[in-house]
């Protein structure tokens, strides 16, 4: 099985089946009590992963790893947020999260040297893709209320990509700083869900009561 195999189910699956699936769940409001239970499994099963490698020993990039996994949280409710105002737009402007990824890997990691001109082509071509969907006139209209929906949707999606786009980093950052698998994992859900009890305490209350459901939680998973 090649690399590119991989990369291609990725994508697929990722960004072409999931987007679809979480439009029909991105208005239910009990996801965050999903997302609780969804990280703390996570989190278990990664602690079980450690118990039966014994690969773990405490070391202080741990704990920037837990504070990005509690940032995913916001990140994923940003998702969500963005999702139910338009699934096309979020799904084209969803490309910036591996363009800070890459910069910062060109910044940090002297990743330069991976650079040529197909990379910078594709790069422009996302660029170009994500601007095609957002309206300007429709952001700095006149019309304060639709302008404040364009702006707050903007908002989520730069929330979100941005988070991402440093998780994304973090993965190549610290596996070169000798961060086991086993250790990013454990502090990674273990962080998530510690960000998922934020917002079980700060968004679940204000929630009405709306079922996500089995189907929902699959589709979360």
């Amino acid at each position: 099985m090649t690399w590119q195999f991989i990369i291609f189910i990725r994508i697929f699956l990722g960004n072409i089946i999931y987007p679809v699936f979480l439009k029909k769940i991105a208005n239910k409001t009990d996801k965050v009590r999903q997302q609780f239970w969804l990280y703390f499994f996570s989190a278990v099963l990664s602690l079980g992963l450690i118990l039966w490698t014994k690969d773990f020993a405490f070391k202080p990039a741990l704990l920037i790893i837990i504070a990005l996994g509690v940032l995913n949280s916001a990140a994923i409710y940003f998702n969500l947020r963005a999702v139910s105002v338009s699934l096309s737009k979020s799904s084209a402007l969803t490309q910036f999260d591996d363009i800070i990824s890459i910069l910062l890997g060109y910044i940090f990691l002297n990743e330069t040297r991976f650079l040529n001109f197909t990379i910078i082509i594709g790069i422009l071509l996302c660029l170009g893709a994500a601007m095609l969907f957002i309206n300007f006139k429709e952001i700095f209209s006149k019309d304060k209320e639709q302008s404040a929906k364009k702006l707050l949707f903007l908002k989520y999606v730069a929330g979100y990509s941005i988070i991402w786009g440093l998780v994304g980093f973090s993965m190549r950052y610290f596996s070169i700083e000798g961060v086991s698998l086993t250790e990013y994992v454990f502090s990674w859900y273990s962080g998530a869900w510690i960000g998922s009890i934020f917002l079980l305490l700060f968004r679940g209350k204000k929630a009405p009561i709306e079922k996500v459901g089995k189907k929902g939680f699959f589709i979360l998973f």
